[in-house]
């Protein structure tokens, strides 16, 4: 039966712009990290609509590495794993370029794919977010990537774009990366 009560509703700290849609066309602008309150009369089949819009943002980690976060995700590198049996059971290496680090006040896109997905890490991940990144001297170290390198600096024409899914769709996966800034390429003189 119709019933008044208050419905409180968290917005996490990522939700930028959050918005709720009440049922009699009402919309109510809230604040990232606050508690939301909505207080009407109810009534059966109401619907009320949270919007937490999402955007890519850079997080800073250990030994001052990055991590791309989205919203709750957090984003990693998925390169192809090549699995193998070991003394101590499954273990997995690839041989594709891994060793990347982010670059600093670049530009990322979010990328959303419309249709049907399934499940994290059976086919095509329904988010990602596109990053700038340059190779770096990060060698492994018995097995794992050795400590991230502290602010490197590359050349912009060393720059590349990377794919970053969110880290439960990726079997092998690399989340924490160094954090570089670009030098300017210097114009070679003519004499």
């Amino acid at each position: 039966k119709n019933a008044e009560f208050p419905l409180y509703l968290r917005i996490p700290f990522w939700a930028r712009q959050a918005m709720i849609y009440l049922p009699d066309g009402e919309i109510m602008q809230v604040r990232s990290g606050e508690t939301a309150c909505v207080r009407r009369r109810w009534t059966s089949g109401d619907v009320l609509r949270l919007e937490m819009p999402a955007v890519p943002r850079v997080t800073r980690w250990y030994h001052q590495s990055a991590a791309v976060e989205l919203g709750p995700l957090l984003m990693a590198l998925r390169p192809e794993p090549a699995w193998f049996e070991t003394e101590n059971g499954l273990a997995a290496e690839t041989g594709e370029p891994w060793n990347r680090a982010l670059v600093r006040d670049e530009p990322m896109k979010l990328i959303q794919i419309e249709e049907d997905v399934s499940a994290f890490g059976h086919g095509e991940s329904a988010v990602g977010v596109m990053v700038k990144a340059a190779k770096v001297d990060w060698p492994m170290d018995d097995g794992s990537c050795a400590a991230v390198p502290m602010t490197p600096r590359f050349a912009r024409s060393a720059l590349d774009i990377l794919e970053l899914v969110p880290y439960g769709d990726a079997p092998l996966r690399i989340c924490e990366f160094p954090f570089g800034t670009v030098r300017e390429d210097k114009p070679k003189e003519v004499k």
